[in-house]
């Protein structure tokens, strides 16, 4: 889906999560701001799916935004996980945002 002035970032549900049908990340970012999917940063596992982008504005540190769904029972250590792997050297703010379904 296009919508006019914005920009789509997404990771489309794959085999991996073990599910049949549809599903996915999108995030939606105005044109004009600089963001971008960190290398390695969409995940779509049994447990979790994601999407991490790093997201610069002027004279500001880097932001981490994590887009996420996480199924019933999904435990905080598989978002961990994921975060520990991007391995990020600088020092973010971080956002996650998303469905959360957490224990």
């Amino acid at each position: 889906m296009k919508i006019n002035g914005y920009r789509c970032l997404r990771h489309d549900r794959t085999l991996a999560s073990r599910k049949n049908h549809g599903g996915g990340i999108v995030v939606y970012c105005r044109q004009d701001r600089d963001i971008s999917q960190l290398e390695g940063g969409a995940f779509c596992t049994p447990n979790i799916e994601s999407l991490w982008l790093e997201l610069r504005l002027k004279n500001s540190k880097p932001t981490i935004i994590c887009s996420v769904y996480c199924p019933l029972d999904t435990k905080l250590e598989n978002l961990q996980s994921q975060y520990n792997s991007l391995n990020i050297t600088h020092r973010s703010d971080i956002i996650i945002i998303g469905e959360i379904n957490m224990m």
